[in-house]
């Protein structure tokens, strides 16, 4: 095998059989080289400043960094930049990839991709729509050192699970692909997001976008068991303290993927939410959800059931138990499971004779008692049907019920109040002369009021 060699020139190389001088780079005119670069990537600039002491020098144009700047940068980064004291484009350009800047009433922060120049924009707690967000039953507002924002919204206990964001696409980088995930902070109290489906998208808002199912936990996490609070059936949310959320949109990278929640280099956790390519000239508002799942099958084997047990004093009916299994009006001397009732119950309120329940689903359960109609039945309900659990007709969306000796009341959907019994000095709130309510009867003095608690 023979091998042929180019002949070395006395003043330059021969490369390819063309003759390229040795300074032949350095030849070129210092703006010509600025320009050249203007029209490439931020990376690929910086790499293209390796080529030689011209390179190298126009990649510090301003006029080159001014192109890879988003053409209204100036009105989101005056005063920032002045503060940081950046005295070239590039130094700004830097700046904004490593700081991010808070906007529009410190509801929104922007920042760059330090590779491509794309604008990357989070949505404070505060610019989502997050059911029941304002009700401190749910949700409380709290501050965090390590949140760019001032507030951010913290989950205490939910029984619907639902949160929306909505951002211009003007705001965004035109012909971009663009990913949107959720970012989260859980603490160590955090419970019941075991197996939890949700159902997020990303697309125009009014306008049909695809769904998909992710989940809130790493499915290789360990499962924390609680030997008080019951299991939950999938669809409840009830648990710990999860501070909530950031939106952040930022463009499409290979290496973004999954459908459950991946820690990020701050520490947060994030969930992906779902991708759109904006396009030039684009108008619209870009919406991104998550809420719970609905039930289906392929969720089904997972499901998680509650058992509700009784024990004691069983005269009147109030343990809820079969008379085949204690007798009637017999007592029981151990936890005793309430077979009759469904298995997504979610809390109990126990009066002195006579008992309801709130399933996850938001239906009234009731049993015991019912001399003065505390439990909510019809006037012709047989008698022995009160020893068993049954469903009380006319509520749903139930949030939460309380019973005392002979009052029963309940919290709807809408944070109506609702109440039933049969009083003599108005303990029922129904107006004037009313002193019975055989069925829950709403309390419409507070139907411009959102009811938080009965007690």
């Amino acid at each position: 095998m023979t091998r042929s060699r180019l002949p070395k020139m006395d003043n330059g190389n021969a490369v390819g059989g063309s003759f390229v001088p040795d300074d032949f780079f350095g030849s070129i005119p210092e703006g010509f080289v600025a320009q050249a670069l203007s029209l490439t990537s931020p990376r690929d600039a910086c790499r293209l400043s390796l080529v030689c002491s011209v390179f190298r020098s126009a990649a510090d144009w301003d006029a080159v960094w001014e192109s890879f700047l988003p053409r209204d940068y100036q009105k989101m980064v005056v005063t920032e930049a002045a503060a940081a004291g950046c005295c070239s484009k590039k130094q700004l350009y830097l700046r904004l990839c490593d700081h991010p800047v808070i906007i529009d009433g410190g509801n929104k922060s922007f920042s760059l991709d330090k590779q491509s120049g794309k604008k990357c924009l989070m949505l404070g707690a505060r610019d989502l729509s997050i059911v029941w967000g304002d009700t401190p039953r749910y949700w409380r507002w709290i501050s965090l050192p390590e949140s760019r924002f001032t507030e951010v919204a913290e989950l205490i206990s939910v029984c619907w699970f639902e949160v929306h964001g909505r951002i211009s696409t003007s705001m965004l980088s035109p012909n971009t692909l663009y990913v949107a995930f959720i970012v989260f902070k859980s603490t160590s109290e955090t419970h019941g997001f075991e197996y939890q489906p949700a159902e997020v998208s990303v697309g125009i808002s009014g306008l049909k976008s695809e769904t998909q199912t992710v989940f809130l936990e790493p499915q290789d996490e360990p499962r924390r068991r609680y030997p008080v609070v019951p299991r939950r059936r999938i669809g409840m949310y009830n648990r710990g303290h999860v501070r909530y959320p950031n939106p952040i949109v930022v463009p499409r990278s290979p290496s973004s993927n999954g459908n459950g929640p991946k820690q990020r280099e701050d520490g947060w956790m994030e969930i992906e939410l779902g991708e759109y390519f904006v396009k030039e000239g684009e108008e619209g508002e870009l919406e991104m959800s998550m809420r719970e799942a609905s039930f289906t099958g392929v969720v089904h084997h997972r499901r998680l059931s509650t058992t509700v047990l009784s024990f004691g004093d069983g005269s009147l009916g109030a343990l809820g138990l079969p008379t085949s299994v204690t007798g009637i009006a017999s007592d029981a001397y151990e936890p005793t499971t309430i077979s009759t009732l469904p298995p997504d119950v979610s809390t109990i309120a126990a009066g002195h004779y006579h008992s309801l329940a709130v399933t996850s689903g938001g239906h009234l359960w009731s049993w015991g008692r019912n001399v003065k109609h505390q439990l909510g039945r019809s006037v012709d309900s047989p008698r022995e049907a009160r020893v068993e659990p049954q469903r009380v007709n006319g509520l749903s969306g139930v949030r939460s019920a309380s019973a005392s000796g002979v009052v029963s009341a309940a919290i709807g959907g809408d944070g109506s109040l609702w109440i039933w019994e049969k009083s003599k000095r108005g303990q029922l709130g129904l107006g004037n002369g009313i002193t019975e309510a055989i069925v829950p009867s709403r309390v419409k003095v507070f139907d411009k009021e959102e009811i938080i608690k009965v007690v």
